[in-house]
């Protein structure tokens, strides 16, 4: 009987001990979540895809006993169902749909900008009569409807005082839109510089508007955590923001050609020696790679905010800056003493 219950009590103990052990395993193997809405190949835009390709955000979960999970996804769209869903913790996303998760309260905290200016422009087809916007009247220009594209359609429009009646709008989504212009079906149309700006290159295009000469209408990519994981997970997130610190040193000590192209998604991969006149427009402090949301980045999102609102793409009013947290780059700054 004495050694019945000998072998029960050490069959037991041996049991609470591998349970121990898989607790521990899990303890050491819990996952985040990260999205990116640059695209289901699991491109990753600005710095959090220069902090992916020097493995710091992976370091700096280690240390905590974390591992990321990386995912691309199709749409900004499809990263605020994950957020909703609880499938994605921290995520970049483009300022619209930033915009839109604000509104509709699916608990989303903006944490920071992946890239605080991320340029548009307006491209006419090679030899092209048209030589400025100011030329758009009575033309057929084309864009994605509720997107950025469309509130920098509409700011120009009101800027330069266009006669918008006139102008023959044709939603279209930029692979589209470059079809359209160079075959002539469009007169006009918007697209992100580095896509602009390869055309230009090639000889096949003409940019006649940029937004880093009008930043209060340029884009730019956000960074936002889904706001249960932060405040459950505080110590995470700010590890997260170790990363993109790092990623940014690390960048300004030597911005090759491939980091150029990686900071763009890919987009500069056929013309990566685009990259340093597209992304280095301060003499090398790449402040626009800075993951911290200053004021000016904070009235621009707001600006898009309202005009969401304003063609109805946004019911519910909201001051942006609610949405908005940057203790956790403030911490992440100060542990590592920047």
């Amino acid at each position: 009987m004495k050694k019945l219950m000998k072998n029960t009590v050490l069959a037991v103990l041996s049991g609470m001990m591998a349970l121990s052990a898989i607790g521990c395993s899990k303890k050491e193997n819990k996952i985040v979540h990260i999205g990116s809405s640059a695209g289901e190949s699991g491109n990753f835009l600005g710095i959090a895809a220069t902090a992916i390709k020097f493995g710091f955000i992976d370091e700096e979960f280690a240390k905590l006993g974390w591992k990321a999970e990386y995912t691309g996804f199709a749409t900004g769209v499809a990263v605020n169902e994950g957020i909703i869903a609880g499938d994605v913790d921290i995520s970049t996303l483009g300022d619209v749909p930033c915009a839109v998760g604000i509104s509709n309260d699916i608990g989303l905290t903006w944490i920071g900008v992946g890239l605080r200016s991320y340029n548009s422009t307006f491209v006419v087809k090679k030899g092209s009569p048209i030589t400025s916007v100011k030329d758009l009247n009575g033309k057929k220009v084309g864009f994605g409807i509720g997107t950025t594209t469309q509130y920098l359609f509409e700011s120009v429009v009101k800027e330069f005082g266009l006669d918008r009646d006139s102008i023959e709008i044709l939603n279209m989504v930029h692979s589209t839109a470059i079809t359209a212009l160079l075959t002539g079906n469009v007169d006009v149309i918007l697209l992100g510089e580095n896509q602009a700006r390869s055309l230009e290159v090639e000889g096949q295009a003409t940019i006649i508007l940029n937004t880093r000469e009008y930043q209060q209408w340029a884009p730019m990519d956000t960074i936002v955590a889904r706001t249960a994981f932060a405040k459950a997970h505080p110590e995470v997130v700010v590890a997260f923001e170790k990363a993109l610190i790092r990623a940014r040193d690390e960048f300004v000590k030597n911005p090759t050609e491939e980091l150029y192209v990686n900071l763009s998604a890919r987009q500069l991969e056929e013309h990566p020696e685009l990259g340093e006149s597209i992304y280095n427009n301060d003499n090398g402090k790449f402040e626009n790679l800075i993951a911290f949301v200053p004021e000016v980045n904070i009235r621009c999102e707001q600006g898009l905010f309202d005009f969401l609102e304003s063609v109805g793409r946004i019911t519910n009013h909201k001051d942006v800056s609610t949405a908005l947290d940057n203790s956790y780059y403030e911490k992440a700054a100060k542990e590592l003493g920047k």
